[in-house]
């Protein structure tokens, strides 16, 4: 079963091209540069309407500029690359495309470096950073359990 990721409109009402081998992003952004990417590029890509092509571009260069911070963990940071592909996987798409699911979604084989990253933006970034929920349940797009 695939992960599915909150989009930035689900995490608000909730309260709340790199490959996942490495990255050049830098390792070494302040964690207000970071949570500040991280909203940023979550709201940088929701289209406003469900016909409208999604377009991850500014997000993905948004987080590959600002990096992680230096502390962020391992499995974090992989996490962190793992979002920047599913980003890059939907781009050109649209919501539409999705039938009312979360179009951002990650494998079984990535969800714990998912979950590292999802905990550490709560933790970091008080929980309203962007576009990220962990767990096997993203939630529904109205931000309720499906």
């Amino acid at each position: 079963m695939m992960k599915r990721v909150m989009s930035l409109a689900a995490l608000a009402l909730a309260g709340a091209t790199l490959t996942a081998c490495g990255s050049s992003a830098p390792t070494d952004a302040s964690k207000d540069d970071f949570c500040e990417a991280f909203t940023e590029a979550a709201t940088d890509w929701y289209p406003e309407s469900e016909d409208e092509e999604i377009d991850t571009t500014g997000a993905i260069e948004t987080l590959e500029e600002t990096g992680t911070p230096e502390d962020i963990g391992e499995d974090a940071r992989n996490g962190f690359e793992v979002y920047i592909d599913a980003l890059d996987e939907i781009n050109g798409n649209s919501i539409a495309d999705y039938d009312g699911e979360d179009p951002v979604e990650v494998s079984e084989d990535d969800e714990a470096d998912f979950d590292a990253l999802s905990e550490y933006v709560t933790q970091e970034c008080g929980g309203s950073a962007g576009g990220v929920e962990g767990g096997a349940d993203g939630g529904a797009e109205d931000g309720t359990e499906d």
